[in-house]
């Protein structure tokens, strides 16, 4: 009987010692981790246009996680989910809307509960029924009253391994220019010039998650206040992450679209979000020279490079409409391939789907008869007639169709035994283009940046007089 009582008395206590770590276990709470991002950044609202379509954002999660809508028109892929254990493990959630064919814009709320904890996403859809303010201007008035414009080159667009710094001013003066000051765009405009195109470098400013760097979007506002400040139009652009080196990221190539194109996003989603609340005076320029994966100037080696033109011009218009404020109806810039205004390259180029009428410009590069460094060298009869049939190409296939063309690029370095010819190239090279309403921007050093003197009176006069008259 003794015996019997021990055997119930060890069984008593192992009872206890398991259902107490039962208890135990039960007890433990674990702190929930959740987030919700759209390409690697935390999302707290989506943004989309009035047709149908669909965003894809991750979710991770440390415990079970349920999702909701409240709108029918906006729907989910996933209720619920698992805990994500790693950090390599996600789920991604479709966020699907049906047309608004409605007159206002209409909002949606997800909600994403763990743990006992939520977060919310708002969901904005835009009606087609855009109304810009009464003193926006459309595409064709913004390129006709941009008139003659500058780069401001070898500047925010330089790039190198060999560049040591990393705040903004090391690469600002990293390709030989001086820090730009206000003073600058002044005297620019006090010429004559009514515009200025800012290129800008984005990759080496990018953290791994592809995040502009806060140091770098500051500057590159800073030097577009000092353009709009002195009441020019302003060309922002992502410049050398395309272009012929390795460094290019940003290439025309349909097999590696997808990767590049979430980065793409993102770093115009960046853009965009920063510079909504600003007037029709500032200007997007999707992507500069773009080149295939061969870096092949004017003829691509690979025929579907066009394909993946057409669709980063696509995608550059659809990502800066769902950015809001001013963005819904901003003047955008697509360029054709590598900026060629050649026959093959306008002829493939498809201009982009915009929901918003007559808010979208192509823009090429134009640099037709421009070596003057060539000894002998002289500006002739057959320049002139290779410039024109340049510019009665891009109106026939985009002029004629209501869609205004920038020359974004053109001109030669000044050389002064030849500043005579050059300032006929540059008389004619307005002229040729201004009967079509397109604007020019010279490429290269027409002002001492730090005298402000500029350098060739005669072919600065040729530029500002030719569209004055």
């Amino acid at each position: 009987m003794k015996r019997n009582k021990n055997i119930m008395y060890l069984l008593l206590v192992f009872w206890v010692v398991i259902t107490g770590a039962c208890s135990s276990d039960d007890d433990i709470k674990v702190t929930p981790e959740f987030s919700i991002t759209l390409n690697g950044n935390d999302v707290n609202e989506l943004i989309f246009n009035s047709g149908s379509s669909f965003q894809m954002v991750a979710i991770k999660s440390n415990v079970e996680w349920n999702v909701s809508g409240n709108q029918d028109w906006c729907t989910l892929s996933n209720s619920s989910g698992e805990p994500t254990l790693t950090d390599y493990q996600t789920v991604y959630l479709k966020v699907e809307v049906q047309s608004n064919i409605g007159d206002i814009d209409r909002e949606a709320l997800i909600t994403l509960t763990a743990g006992g904890e939520t977060k919310t996403v708002k969901v904005t859809q835009y009606s087609s029924n855009v109304v810009e303010p009464e003193e926006w201007e459309n595409a064709p008035t913004v390129v006709k009253n941009m008139k003659v414009g500058w780069n401001l080159f070898n500047t925010l667009d330089s790039y190198g391994s060999w560049i040591t710094g990393t705040s903004p001013s090391d690469y600002e003066t990293a390709w030989g220019q001086i820090i730009t000051k206000p003073e600058l765009m002044k005297a620019v405009k006090d010429r004559g010039f009514n515009a200025m195109r800012i290129p800008v470098t984005w990759f080496p400013h990018l953290d791994e998650n592809g995040k502009v760097n806060e140091a770098w979007m500051n500057r590159v506002e800073e030097v577009v206040n000092y353009v709009l400040e002195n009441d020019m139009y302003c060309i922002l652009n992502v410049h050398h992450d395309t272009g012929g080196d390795e460094s290019a990221w940003l290439i025309a190539d349909l097999d590696n679209y997808d990767e590049m194109n979430e980065k793409f996003i993102s770093l115009w989603t960046q853009i965009g979000e920063r510079f909504a609340g600003y007037d029709h005076k500032l200007v997007f320029e999707g992507y500069n020279e773009m080149l295939d994966k061969n870096f092949s100037w004017t003829n691509p080696s690979d025929p579907n490079a066009f394909a993946a033109i057409n669709k980063f011009a696509q995608q550059f218009v659809t990502t800066i409409r769902t950015t809001g404020g001013n963005n819904r109806y901003r003047n955008l810039i697509v360029n054709t391939y590598g900026g060629d205004p050649g026959e093959n390259a306008v002829s493939n180029f498809t201009v982009p789907f915009d929901e918003v009428a007559d808010h979208l410009i192509v823009e090429v590069h134009v640099y037709e008869g421009t070596d003057f460094e060539s000894e002998g060298t002289s500006w002739t009869a057959q320049r002139e007639q290779a410039l024109s049939n340049i510019m009665d190409r891009l109106n026939t296939y985009f002029v004629t169709k209501g869609v205004p063309v920038i020359i974004g690029e053109c001109g030669t370095p000044i050389v002064s035994e030849k500043e005579e010819e050059i300032a006929k190239y540059a008389d004619y090279l307005i002229r040729s283009s201004k009967q079509y309403n397109m604007a020019c921007f010279w490429w290269f050093d027409l002002i001492d940046r730090s005298e402000y003197q500029w350098r060739s009176e005669i072919v600065t006069d040729a530029l500002i007089n030719a569209i004055q008259e």
